[in-house]
C-alpha cells in the first residue's frame, strides 16, 4: 500500500497529454458565429389603446337622417386593455464569411381592444342617442415579414 504522503509526491510532478509531444502547441480553434437557422417563440404581454375617433356616418350622396353638418360631428371613446400572447417563428440565412443576413418570420397573436360611444355628447340631433360607434381589434392578428440586414461595403473610399 502506497503511503499518502508518497503518493502526493508522485501526483504533484508535471503531467501532460500523450499525444501532444513537448514544445508542440495546437493551433487554437476559432468558432465563428452564424445567424443561420430556424427560431421559434412564444410571447405574452399587455396591449392598451389610446382614444379611438369616429365621425358621424353621414355622407353627401345619402344625407338623409344626418345631423345638419354631415361629417361633422366627431366622437371620442376610450379603448379597453387587453392581454395579448402569441407564436412567432423564422428562419434567418447569414451568407458565410460575410455579415449579410436575410431572413423572414411570421406572428401569430391574440388580443381584444374594444370601445364604443353613443352620439349623443357631441350632437344635438334627435336620433344621436341611438346611433353608437363600436371598435374591436382582435381577436387575432399576423404579422409576416422579411429582413435583410448587414454591413455593406460598396468599396466608395472618401479623403
Amino acid at each position: 500500500m502506497l503511503h499518502p504522503i508518497a503518493f502526493a509526491i508522485v501526483a504533484a510532478g508535471p503531467t501532460m497529454a500523450a499525444e501532444v509531444p513537448i514544445g508542440v502547441q495546437q493551433p487554437a480553434t476559432t468558432l465563428v458565429f452564424s445567424w443561420t437557422g430556424w427560431y421559434v417563440g412564444a410571447f405574452v404581454g399587455g396591449a392598451s389603446g389610446g382614444n379611438a375617433q369616429t365621425s358621424d356616418p353621414c355622407n353627401l350622396i345619402t344625407p338623409s337622417g344626418c345631423w345638419l353638418v354631415p361629417g361633422g360631428e366627431v366622437v371620442s371613446y376610450p379603448m379597453s386593455a387587453s392581454l395579448t400572447g402569441g407564436l412567432t417563428a423564422g428562419f434567418n440565412y447569414q451568407i458565410p464569411g460575410s455579415s449579410i443576413m436575410f431572413g423572414f418570420e411570421t406572428e401569430f397573436g391574440a388580443l381584444r381592444l374594444k370601445g364604443s360611444s353613443s352620439f349623443a355628447p357631441v350632437s344635438s340631433f334627435s336620433s344621436a342617442p341611438n346611433l353608437v360607434a363600436n371598435t374591436t381589434i382582435g381577436p387575432w392578428y399576423n404579422a409576416t415579414t422579411g429582413r435583410v440586414v448587414g454591413y455593406f461595403d460598396c468599396g466608395v473610399q472618401f479623403g
